[in-house]
Order: C-alpha cells, then sequence, then structure tokens
C-alpha cells in the first residue's frame, strides 16, 4: 500500500511540473493559438492566420486587438507551423525572444513582432515578404537570418533609421544569390522622426556562405554551422562549437588557407590548416 502511494505521490509530482495550458484562441479559419504557462506559444493550422489591428486605449498605451493580447507579457517563445502567414499586429508589443518560424509560411504581417525582445530570428525559405514594421525595435542586438529567395522587405520592417546607419551587422543572408537581398537593402525605407527616408542598409549584411566553414556545404549562421535540411544530416552543435562535417562537432580556434590554394581549392581540407581543441 505504501508502495503503490509513493508511486501516484511522483506521478502528481511530474504532472504538476509539466507545463500548464492557459490560453487557447481560434486565430483563422482553421487556426488555432495556445499559450501554456511557461510562456510558449504555439500556432498550428492551416491557410490564412487573422491580420489584426493595434491601437491607442483609454490609458493613450498601444496595444494589438489580438485576443491574447491580455497575456503578451508573458509570451517568451512562438513557434508558427501549418499556416500561410503571420498575422498583422499578432505579436505587437510582447514578450518574445524567441521564434520559430515552420517552412508553410510565406509573409510575416505589418508590426508582427514590433517592440520584441528577439535574440534570433532565421526566415525559412518559404519567406517571400517581410512586411512594415514587422521586427521594428524587436532586433537591436540580434541578428536575422533572410533567404536569398525573398521578394520584399517592407518599410521600416528591420528598425528605425538610427539602427539603420548602426554598422553592427546583424542581418545574415543565406544562399546563393544574395545580390538579391543587397539589392533589396539598397533601397531600405525606415522613418526618422516624422520623416520619411531611403537608405542603403546593405553594408549590414553577411552572408551565410560556406567559405566559413568546412567543405560539406554547412552555412554559417552566427553561432552554427549546419547545412539547410534538405537531406536531414545535419547537425546542430552547442553554441561556439561547429559542425566539422556531417556527425562532428569542434571549436574551431583558427582556420589558415595554404598560399598555394586558389579560388576553386581554398575550402577544401586538403589546402587548409585547422587548429582545433575541445
Amino acid at each position: 500500500m505504501k508502495k503503490v502511494s509513493l508511486i501516484c505521490f511522483f506521478i502528481l509530482l511530474s504532472l504538476n511540473a509539466k507545463a500548464e495550458i492557459i490560453g487557447t484562441w481560434p486565430c483563422g479559419d482553421d487556426c488555432t493559438a495556445t499559450l501554456d504557462s511557461e510562456g510558449n506559444f504555439l500556432v498550428t493550422g492551416s491557410g490564412k492566420m487573422t491580420d489584426y489591428k493595434y491601437m491607442k486605449d483609454e490609458n493613450n498605451e498601444y496595444h494589438s486587438l489580438s485576443p491574447w493580447d491580455s497575456y503578451r507579457s508573458q509570451i517568451k517563445s512562438v513557434e508558427v507551423e501549418g499556416v500561410t502567414n503571420i498575422g498583422s499586429a499578432a505579436f505587437y508589443l510582447s514578450n518574445v525572444s524567441k521564434l520559430k518560424i515552420g517552412e508553410s509560411v510565406t509573409s510575416v504581417g505589418q508590426a508582427a513582432f514590433e517592440g520584441n525582445k528577439i535574440k534570433s530570428v532565421e526566415l525559412a525559405d518559404s519567406i517571400k515578404s517581410i512586411s512594415s514594421y514587422s521586427f521594428v525595435s524587436s532586433l537591436s542586438s540580434a541578428s536575422i537570418i533572410i533567404p536569398d529567395t525573398i521578394d520584399s522587405i517592407g518599410f521600416n520592417s528591420l528598425g528605425w533609421y538610427d539602427w539603420a546607419i548602426n554598422q553592427n551587422k546583424n542581418i545574415i543572408c543565406r544562399g546563393n544569390n544574395c545580390e538579391r537581398v543587397s539589392d533589396l537593402l539598397k533601397n531600405y525605407g525606415c522613418r526618422k522622426g516624422d520623416e520619411r527616408l531611403t537608405v542603403d542598409v546593405s553594408n549590414k549584411m553577411s552572408l551565410a556562405g560556406e567559405n566559413q566553414c568546412n567543405s560539406e556545404k554547412y552555412y554559417w549562421t552566427g553561432g552554427l554551422c549546419n547545412n539547410r535540411p534538405t537531406d536531414g544530416s545535419a547537425i546542430e552543435c552547442d553554441e561556439g562549437w561547429y559542425a566539422t562535417n556531417k556527425d562532428v562537432c569542434a571549436r574551431i580556434k583558427l582556420r589558415y588557407t595554404l598560399p598555394e590554394a586558389d579560388a576553386a581549392t581554398s575550402n577544401d581540407n586538403e589546402n587548409t590548416i585547422e587548429w582545433i581543441f575541445e
């Protein structure tokens, strides 16, 4: 009897340790949004997610008209999968630091993540447009990885004028034709006070190129080297550790290309010296 009671006690402890669902809302014709007690917000379904507006309330403070707005300070991470877009103002002035966007999403709505605290975000190849104000005031100390297949980068979507003239690089282009993204960034529209300007922020872009990793066609994302998941063989390494091939993580201290290596072979292991320590 005591043994059964003890087992039940540990089961209860385990159940209590799990995050509880604190809110569930419809967010489109076939879209459901769920928030748990640990701040994880999940959007699932298919088709279009609802676009929301934002406005001032009776206290002269801005807020979103999304049904979960009263919980916005509790939202720490967002994952979106299945739907085709992230609704306008969906997470306006929330507390999001971690964001995962599924391959189904083709656009990020206006002011969707304005005023958040996002540490980094990687946009999937499916993303075609970033709407105006999407990530404004969210990426001051973070990076955003943009695929070279993107068609439009909206007005003030990444930052204000002050951000535009800051030389810290935090836009990473992934792909083989980053001239496309560079051209979009050369005509970046932003706001300086009440003034609308067009500025060149292409110097803020760095490349997620193979040449920063080893020869297995891995891509640099600022802290990880991973190939795009085309064959499912990529591994993820802890922060500060880099994939040297498909299944090995190492911390690379220095990589030196031998003088006799030409451009065609400079990324081959045969023509480089690496100092690696673990």
